[in-house]
């Protein structure tokens, strides 16, 4: 696990964002702004790793939300969440944002 909240990379055409630890308020403007930025470059596929996730709040969900309307109104490829946590995959089921973006947990990784 790194040291820092949040690594953001570009590999293949593909923007990827790994926050560590707790998803939360304190991390969800960058990568607000990462999403933006990737997409004002082209980017047509971002992907969220939640591998070394510990926990979220509303807000970073709130955030995952977000970038998943944006790619979908400039009819960009899906927002994917990977290495989902099984209980985070569980909640965004049960709330419907499967319908928003694919999730991938870690039971399927």
């Amino acid at each position: 696990m790194s040291d820092d909240p949040i690594s953001f990379w570009q590999s293949d055409g593909i923007a990827w964002a790994r926050p560590s630890g707790d998803c939360c308020h304190l991390n969800a403007t960058p990568v607000k702004v990462f999403v933006k930025e990737m997409v004002r470059r082209g980017y047509r596929d971002v992907v969220v790793d939640l591998d070394d996730c510990t926990g979220m709040d509303e807000t970073f969900m709130g955030t995952l939300v977000g970038a998943a309307l944006l790619l979908r109104k400039l009819e960009r490829g899906p927002l994917r969440v990977v290495h989902c946590p099984p209980e985070l995959d569980t909640q965004f089921r049960d709330l419907g944002l499967n319908q928003l973006f694919d999730i991938v947990s870690n039971e399927i990784a």
